[in-house]
C-alpha cells in the first residue's frame, strides 16, 4: 500500500536551530475533520479503501451547506474575542444557526469531549498548561 493513497494528516515542527521544518508524525488515521466530510455524505474511509486496492470510487454528490467546530474551542475563542471588541455578539451567535457537526462532541462517542474538557479545566486551573510556555507543535485538539 503506498503512503500517498492513504487518508493521512502530518505533523511537521519547525527546527528552531535551522527554521526548516522537520516531519514529526504521520497518522494514517480519521481526525475530527473527517466528521464533516461524512456529514456531507462523503465516505472517506470507502474512498481510501478502494484507492489503496486499486478499484474506482464514484463519490455520491456531496450535501453542501454543513457546518463543522469545535464547540468548546469556539465557544472559549469567541467569548475572548467579543471580551475584546473583535467580534460582535449577535453575528458570533448567529454563526450557530443551522446543521452544524462537532468535530470533539457527540454523543455516541462521548470520551474525546470529556478528554477535551478535561484539559480545558487543567489549563484553568493554577499552575494549569496556560501557565506553560507554549510549544510550536500544533496539539492534535487545536487543529
Amino acid at each position: 500500500m503506498r503512503v500517498e493513497t492513504l487518508l493521512k494528516q502530518m505533523e511537521v515542527k519547525r527546527d528552531p536551530r535551522d527554521g526548516r521544518y522537520r516531519l514529526m508524525e504521520i497518522n494514517a488515521r480519521h481526525w475530527m475533520w473527517h466528521s464533516l466530510a461524512a456529514a456531507c455524505g462523503v465516505n472517506l474511509s470507502l474512498a481510501a479503501y478502494r484507492d489503496a486496492i486499486g478499484q474506482p470510487f464514484i463519490a455520491p454528490r456531496q450535501k453542501d451547506g454543513r457546518k463543522w467546530s469545535v464547540a468548546i474551542k469556539d465557544f472559549s475563542d469567541g467569548v475572548r474575542e467579543v471580551r475584546r471588541h473583535e467580534l460582535r455578539v449577535m453575528p458570533w451567535l448567529g454563526s450557530y444557526r443551522g446543521l452544524r457537526v462537532d468535530g470533539v462532541l457527540s454523543l455516541s462517542d462521548p470520551l474525546p469531549g470529556l478528554k477535551s474538557v478535561g484539559r480545558i479545566v487543567r489549563r484553568r486551573l493554577p499552575g494549569g498548561a496556560a501557565a506553560q510556555p507554549p510549544s510550536d507543535a500544533v496539539a492534535e485538539d487545536e487543529k
